[in-house]
């Protein structure tokens, strides 16, 4: 259940045989229910009965492994994972990718945000990078500045960048006087509401000199 992602038929069919315990159900007998299956999958600490759905709790517990795709960067399973599934070892989440050949572990914990899991949702919410020296945190698709990556939240200035993959020290020069300011290069030049849109972007962003070049990118829960 923490591997593979259980299919929404047999999710329902295990949530049915909670239901039919709770209430004394049988094949000859149904009885009746005195509070409905969402009331009951409520947790104890808002007034439910602390009953888990099977879908909620498959898709929390594939979850963890995002978590640990993203943190555990040096270890064994995630070198394995990588190179079985043809996934690039920069990536810091699973950006829903897979191919007919990937394998069912990959592809269960890959297909949580394709079919928009509410979890996944949640977790997306929650995680934040800390930037560091800005050579692992990709500018415009990793949530670095908000928990919403830039090419989301400026999708125009996003299919108008010219580096969309690049990192975020990539967007850095160093002016006169050791002053270092960012540059955000596009392939064309702004129309008016468009520079509107850079200003807007450019005020978001941190002053480059908070930037810690001592320290690598980290990924963290907010």
């Amino acid at each position: 259940m923490s591997l593979i992602k259980i299919p929404t038929q047999v999710a329902n069919l295990i949530d049915k045989y909670q239901r039919s315990f709770l209430w004394g159900d049988s094949d000859v007998k149904r009885k009746l229910h005195l509070l409905n299956w969402e009331a009951c999958s409520v947790s104890k600490h808002f007034g439910g009965l602390g009953f888990r759905k099977t879908k909620e709790g498959n898709d929390s517990l594939l979850c963890k492994w995002w978590w640990r795709f993203a943190t555990e960067k040096s270890s064994l399973w995630r070198k394995v994972l990588c190179a079985k599934n043809n996934v690039h070892e920069d990536w810091w989440l699973t950006n829903g990718s897979s191919f007919r050949l990937s394998s069912a572990v990959w592809k269960s914990i890959s297909s949580l945000e394709r079919y928009g899991s509410r979890a996944i949702a949640l977790f997306l919410e929650n995680i934040q990078f800390k930037l560091g020296d800005g050579k692992r945190i990709k500018f415009w698709l990793d949530a670095w500045v908000s928990c919403t990556p830039l090419s989301n939240l400026y999708p125009r200035l996003f299919s108008l960048a010219t580096n969309k993959d690049s990192f975020v020290h990539q967007y850095l020069y160093q002016a006169a006087g050791n002053q270092t300011h960012w540059n955000i290069s596009y392939r064309r030049t702004l129309r008016a509401w468009e520079d509107e849109l850079h200003l807007e972007l450019i005020s978001k962003l941190p002053q480059p000199l908070s930037i810690d070049y001592n320290c690598v990118g980290l990924l963290i829960w907010t």
